[in-house]
């Protein structure tokens, strides 16, 4: 993705910086496609992408900085917020403009629509940080959610990508399209194709395809040619969100932006924490230990396992059956299986713990962060993916991820929407170099099987 703009010098006028950064985005179509999706975000007006979340992922502070080459745009937008004189909005540093605007808001002259419709469109990708607002964009976009303005965003990016009219101002030659009808049609799964099609459109690419055989045999039936029948138009009503995301991944490693690759597997996700099953050695109190894998084991395989996001082979435990993480049971009288099972546990909290301090993440009460939470927070921050909704612990390792990087947080938040909390989420490792990894996955991928739970001894 090209960088922010740098002037040659911010000594000029402000009508030459303002034509330099015509001229810069003239000559950017990657900037130009972003442009446009985000104007379209902004139009719709989506409960998901709202002005308030996009001003806590973007706060005023970073957005004056980001145009600090510009005094001219910085004084139009502290005007037009704080109402100061034109001088006194011009001659202030940005770190002291954007107090006033947030002291503005805070104090109800203005709300945070009006923060965001200050800030244009085209300043944002020209002087901000354009490939994180596509991160959050591909974080929060509920690409499962299949409403009619979701799949007109994708149609939108799609459409900005394939457009092949975009002409350099240097050389007055038109710019190469970030998508092809080939990259389309080749992102689309196959069996997706086949089932969500109208029957009789299948029948007329065969019936093109035939003809053009027949009259020129040596020449191809193209993608080009497909989509002159399989329209962008039909393609948006045919495909819901979540089966064009590897087109958008394809538009968006075209234009530069990060695409992830997926997680490998970790080998936490392997440990107790996964109930394996128990030799009994006759003991109705004895822990699970692990046995082999069946060859036909899947996810309707009679012994009643399935596959974890990683592939690791687990068993799912109900709801019913999970109970309170068991205190260490003391060595005499016990049963080595369950001692076993208890000190890879406590391992495996303990490499937990680890992995999520080096995120930055401070837990100063554990009482409440049994392994389960552990496991559900560092699938979050570590792999990028959500446990599913209706996980009951899922608000608890979301308000745990809040807390450890703002220890003051306050314990009301943990009673927010769970939807809430995943904003918040997403908000906070976006601050976080670290953990923005993290972020391009999340929102990214399919909901995972349920988590497993760790089962006590009986």
């Amino acid at each position: 993705m090209t960088a922010p703009l740098v002037h040659k010098s911010i000594k000029q006028s402000d009508a030459d910086l303002a034509k330099e950064a015509a001229t810069f985005l003239a000559s950017k179509p990657e900037c130009q496609v972003l442009a446009e999706l985000f104007e379209k975000l902004r139009g719709l007006k989506l409960g998901w992408w709202t002005p308030s979340m996009l001003r806590r992922a973007t706060p005023a502070k970073d957005r004056m900085e980001a145009l600090k080459q510009r005094p001219d745009i910085r004084q139009r937008i502290t005007i037009e917020i704080t109402n100061l004189r034109p001088n006194t909005a011009r001659n202030k540093e940005p770190a002291k403009q954007a107090e006033l605007i947030d002291d503005a808001i805070a104090n109800g002259d203005w709300d945070d629509d009006r923060f965001e419709e200050a800030f244009g469109i085209d300043e944002t990708v020209i002087y901000g940080d354009a490939a994180k607002l596509w991160s959050l964009f591909m974080s929060m976009m509920p690409f499962e959610d299949d409403k009619p303005g979701h799949r007109a965003i994708v149609r939108a990016f799609i459409e900005s990508c394939l457009n092949d009219g975009r002409v350099n101002p240097t050389t007055n030659k038109p710019f190469k399209p970030f998508l092809t009808a080939l990259d389309v049609l080749e992102s689309i799964d196959g069996v997706n194709w086949h089932t969500k099609l109208d029957p009789k459109l299948l029948i007329d690419l065969d019936r093109a395809a035939y003809e053009q055989e027949r009259k020129t045999p040596t020449q191809p039936f193209t993608a080009r040619q497909r989509m002159g029948i399989v329209t962008l138009e039909v393609i948006e009503k045919s495909f819901p969100p979540d089966m064009l995301v590897q087109v958008l991944k394809t538009g968006a490693k075209n234009l530069g932006l990060s695409v992830e690759p997926k997680a490998a597997a970790d080998p936490l996700d392997s440990l107790a924490i996964n109930s394996p099953k128990a030799e009994t050695s006759g003991d109705a109190n004895a822990r699970p230990t692990e046995r082999p894998a069946a060859a036909d084991d899947g996810p309707n395989s009679p012994n009643g396992r399935d596959a974890d996001a990683t592939g690791a082979d687990i068993e799912v435990v109900g709801e019913d059956e999970l109970e309170p993480m068991p205190a260490p049971a003391s060595a005499e009288g016990s049963n080595p299986n369950i001692l076993k099972g208890l000190e890879k546990e406590v391992e495996a909290e303990s490499r937990m713990i680890e992995e999520l301090t080096s995120f930055g993440l401070k837990f100063p009460d554990r009482k409440r962060l049994d392994i389960r939470i552990l496991y559900r927070m560092k699938k979050i921050l570590v792999d990028g993916v959500w446990p599913p909704n209706d996980d009951s612990e899922l608000r608890l390792a979301l308000f745990f991820i809040l807390k450890g990087f703002d220890p003051k947080l306050s314990p009301d938040v943990e009673k927010q929407d769970v939807a809430l909390l995943k904003s918040a989420v997403i908000i906070e490792l976006g601050k976080h170099p670290k953990t923005m990894p993290a972020v391009a996955k999340l929102g990214m991928k399919a909901t995972p099987p349920p988590i497993p739970k760790a089962s006590s001894a009986k």
